[in-house]
């Protein structure tokens, strides 16, 4: 028997491979990968979003914008953490000297 997870993980790759297929693809399809998109498929929704802005002279707003929130939404590495809490106490020591950021 399929559980909710297996079940979310088969709705979203169905949804994903329309995505990708489609020259436009639709807002709603991705509106609902949003909605319930397992983390580890977030890595191939981001592709296939970066795939569509590449392929395309005149990329659509509203794939450049749901890229900038999916990227939003991903998680941090530790590095980043450090150099942002270093930035904030005004010790930026990777840049070497604070006025060139």
């Amino acid at each position: 028997m399929i559980d909710r997870d297996e079940a979310r993980e088969w709705y979203v790759r169905f949804l994903l491979h329309k995505v990708r297929h489609d020259t436009y693809p639709s807002s709603t399809y991705m509106d609902l990968i949003e909605r319930c998109i397992p983390r580890k498929l977030v890595d191939d929704y981001l592709e296939v979003l970066v795939e569509k802005v590449s392929e395309s002279e005149f990329p659509s707003i509203d794939l450049l914008h749901r890229i900038r929130c999916v990227i939003a939404r991903l998680p941090r590495h530790d590095h980043d953490d450090d150099h942002d809490r270093r930035r904030r106490h005004g010790r930026d020591d990777d840049a070497g000297n604070k006025d060139d950021r």
